[in-house]
């Protein structure tokens, strides 16, 4: 933030609705839209500034859509089939960020920026499903793949780093 470079933050998804479509027996679309957000407030002392402290706060939200694929690699019983997954999950994220500077009881604004963006994002993956009767079935899957259509994974946005100067 304190280099006037702003990323929309990290959003977890709190509310969606999801549908998913038989394509074939061993093939399923999924497709879902999802709303998210997330709060951050940090207190910071700069290492450069003596007796300076910084506030960081940060609000994001973000709306996505979902479309995955479904594909069964292996049905051995039919009660266990392993499938793979791929998916496509487009997002706009919105976010309000700011920080202010306080020493010697004064208090200077030094960041106060709103930004929006859209983001791409796919992830690959292997998944298994339990058929627990006519009606439910339990599963779990592992992503192999996530990755950031747009440039740096969400690790990199997730663990910001704060330059303050």
């Amino acid at each position: 933030i304190g280099n006037g470079e702003t990323n929309v933050g990290l959003f977890i998804p709190s509310a969606y609705i999801q549908f998913g479509y038989l394509l074939s027996k061993r093939a399923t679309l999924q497709v879902g839209l999802s709303y998210g957000r997330n709060k951050e407030h940090k207190e910071a002392i700069s290492p450069t500034v003596p007796g300076a402290t910084y506030n960081i706060y940060s609000r994001t939200r973000g709306i996505l859509m979902l479309a995955t694929l479904q594909l069964t690699l292996f049905n051995a019983n039919k009660r266990l089939p392993i499938y793979g997954t791929a998916s496509i999950i487009p997002t706009y994220g919105f976010s309000n960020a700011s920080m202010t500077e306080i020493k010697d009881n004064i208090t200077t604004i030094a960041y106060d920026d709103n930004t929006s963006a859209i983001n791409g994002f796919a992830t690959l993956g292997l998944g298994f499903r339990y058929k627990i009767n006519k009606r439910f079935d339990a599963y779990a899957e592992a992503l192999i793949l996530k990755s950031n259509l747009n440039g740096n994974n969400s690790y990199y946005y997730r663990y910001s780093r704060y330059i303050v100067q």
